[in-house]
């Protein structure tokens, strides 16, 4: 009894700390940014990138994974994924005045469902930002992760079209891994479809991936969406998605997370065979 009495003020203590400490990089705004690119497998060029936020590195969270579990089961996780959306246009916004093509340059916003829906109140405001930083809705791609299932995919219906007519776009996120990918997609009807890492590696020796990977590209020929495949790491696999009629790739061969105005950020141009 004392043990476990003792086990759960550790664990009160613990958890007051992390809520300090999430208070203190929101305030701060002392997330690490990191950017990775999408590029087109067809012709190499950059297509956009998706923006991902981390804790420092010396923070109490033993990993990024451990950091987002947390605030995922706490109070402010709403509060959280606005501030992370606000945080990561302005800082793609300094990014984006480098680029050549930085008014066509995409970004890859992560957000669950119930976030969104919260969003849809202050769209206006967010709209003004976006505005003031020199970017168009039509460059913002909401990326909906699928890792935590949505309770109720009702309350979709009325923001999808709010931000939609506003020219925003949206992706599923690792269909393939999580809760009801058909269901999400059946919903959202994204813009973009970007597929698991579980389904993309060694796919190139795999029958079973090959197969689910051929009745996504029916899927996508028949919706409109546009396939990205996630978690690239062997040219093997970039040659058999690119001939599978995959439309974008990303990954470690194309280029890892890197910090704002990093060099491994910049644009690239993948070459294979006779692509330029």
């Amino acid at each position: 009894m004392f043990k476990h009495f003792i086990r759960e003020q550790k664990r009160s203590i613990q958890n007051t700390t992390k809520h300090i400490a999430l208070d203190w990089m929101i305030e701060k705004e002392a997330l690490d940014t990191f950017f990775q690119p999408i590029i087109s497998l067809s012709s190499g060029m950059n297509l956009g990138y998706e923006i991902l936020n981390r804790p420092p590195q010396d923070s109490v969270f033993q990993s990024t994974e451990a950091f987002y579990d947390f605030v995922g089961q706490t109070e402010m996780h709403g509060r959280f994924e606005q501030y992370c959306i606000h945080l990561s246009t302005k800082r793609f916004s300094q990014f984006s005045q480098e680029l050549p093509n930085g008014f066509d340059t995409l970004l890859f916003l992560n957000i669950a469902p119930q976030a969104l829906v919260q969003l849809e109140n202050n769209l206006k405001d967010f709209e003004q930002l976006l505005s003031y930083h020199g970017l168009l809705p039509s460059q913002v791609i909401f990326e909906m992760t699928e890792k935590q299932e949505c309770p109720d995919y009702s309350v979709m219906e009325k923001p999808l079209i709010t931000y939609r007519k506003a020219g925003f776009r949206f992706a599923v996120d690792d269909v393939g891994s999580g809760y009801n990918s058909l269901k999400t997609i059946t919903v959202i009807k994204p813009d973009f479809i970007k597929l698991d890492k579980s389904l993309i590696r060694y796919i190139d020796q795999n029958l079973d991936q090959q197969n689910m990977i051929r009745l996504l590209v029916n899927f996508s020929q028949a919706s409109g969406s546009k396939l990205v495949a996630e978690g690239i790491e062997r040219p093997e696999e970039i040659e058999y998605l690119t001939a599978a009629g995959i439309h974008y790739g990303q990954g470690y061969l194309i280029g890892r997370p890197a910090p704002l105005l990093s060099e491994g950020a910049l644009p690239i141009c993948y070459s294979m065979g006779n692509q330029t």
